[in-house]
C-alpha cells in the first residue's frame, strides 16, 4: 500500500466503525487524533460534541474537547 492510501483507509475505517458504534469512545478518540492530524478541528470538535450528547458525563471526551478549543 502507498503511503497516501494510508490516510485514506484510516479515514474510511473510522468512518465505518462510528457507524457501527458512535458511542464506542476509543473510536471516537482515534477518530479525533485522525482529524486533530488532518487539521480538521472543526470536524474533531463535532464529532466531541455529538459523542458528549449521548454520553454528557464523559471525562475523557470532555477534556478531549477542551484541548481542541484551547
Amino acid at each position: 500500500m502507498i503511503a497516501t492510501a494510508v490516510p485514506k483507509k484510516a479515514d474510511d475505517d473510522f468512518s465505518r466503525a462510528l457507524q457501527i458504534d458512535p458511542n464506542e469512545r476509543n473510536t471516537v478518540l482515534n477518530c479525533v487524533k485522525l482529524f486533530k492530524f488532518h487539521n480538521k478541528i472543526q470536524d474533531a470538535k463535532a464529532l466531541c460534541s455529538s459523542y458528549l450528547q449521548t454520553n454528557p458525563g464523559d471525562s475523557v471526551i470532555t477534556e478531549a474537547l477542551r484541548r481542541l478549543e484551547a
